[in-house]
């Protein structure tokens, strides 16, 4: 009997102790379902970040994809724009050529012109001489004859002598006559070129410039906007009829174009 207490008090004690355990291990259990939920928040948390991070990368991607299309845009812009300005300058360049071209035209025209006033005065100080000598000539004939009647001579010689002053005053009024008629020419040139005449090369480069600056469609209007696609210019009104009949071909290389393609400029 007292063998049988001690084994029940045995089996009490290591009953108590298995119940210790359990309970130990019942808390470590419920510790470490506390730990899984905290790992499972934890866990849903960053897959939450993560997609928040893939949207962020899809929509950084995105802008990104934009923002090179924009970059591609604006470097075609420029390039345009570079070309743009390289002809702007290459026709002010040639204007600029052009236009010293003709005041060097202009100052020929001027010395000239200089030129002949001095051969005109030369030729109105030559007739002045003329006249002079021919004034006289004549008056030292009639002096002659004057001494010849004087003196009695016989009449044939006073003929003979009145032959040779008339044929001397002849050939001075020829001589006068001959310059006259030079002065005349020369001012007939020279009034010609001051109100602005014919002349050959100032007609050749009025021409040039008209061709530069005038629509060669209307061959009237001053051209004022340029197809940018070929940069070739003509006059608004001409390029809004063609536009207006659906004819959106360069009128001068056949370059197709739109209306966005044309742009306004001033000379």
């Amino acid at each position: 009997e007292q063998l049988d207490k001690m084994k029940e008090g045995s089996i009490a004690a290591e009953l108590e102790e298995q119940k210790m355990l359990v309970e130990e291990l019942e808390g470590e259990l419920n510790d470490l379902g506390t730990s899984y939920g905290e790992i499972e928040a934890e866990n849903s948390s960053l897959k939450d970040s993560l997609k928040e991070g893939e949207k962020m990368k899809s929509k950084i991607l995105g802008e990104r994809a934009k923002l090179e299309e924009k970059l591609e845009i604006a470097k075609k812009e420029k390039l345009l724009a570079e070309k743009k300005c390289d002809h702007i300058t290459n026709m002010l360049r040639e204007r600029e050529n052009h236009h010293q071209k003709f005041q060097e035209h202009i100052e020929k025209q001027k010395k000239a012109a200089m030129d002949k006033e001095a051969a005109m005065s030369l030729m109105s100080a030559q007739l002045e001489a003329c006249r002079r000598q021919t004034l006289q000539a004549t008056q030292e004939a009639q002096k002659k004859l004057n001494a010849e009647q004087d003196k009695a001579v016989p009449v044939d010689d006073l003929k003979k002598k009145l032959a040779e002053t008339e044929k001397a005053r002849q050939k001075l009024d020829s001589d006068k006559t001959h310059l006259i008629t030079r002065l005349d020419k020369y001012k007939k040139r020279l009034d010609s070129n001051k109100t602005g005449g014919a002349d050959e090369d100032l007609q050749y480069m009025l021409d040039e410039t008209k061709r530069k600056i005038i629509c060669t469609l209307c061959d009237t209007n001053e051209k004022n906007c340029i197809i940018v696609r070929c940069m070739h210019a003509f006059c608004r009104i001409c390029i809004d009829k063609n536009l207006k009949v659906r004819n959106r071909n360069c009128p001068q290389c056949q370059q197709a174009f739109g209306k966005f393609d044309v742009k306004d400029f001033w000379l």
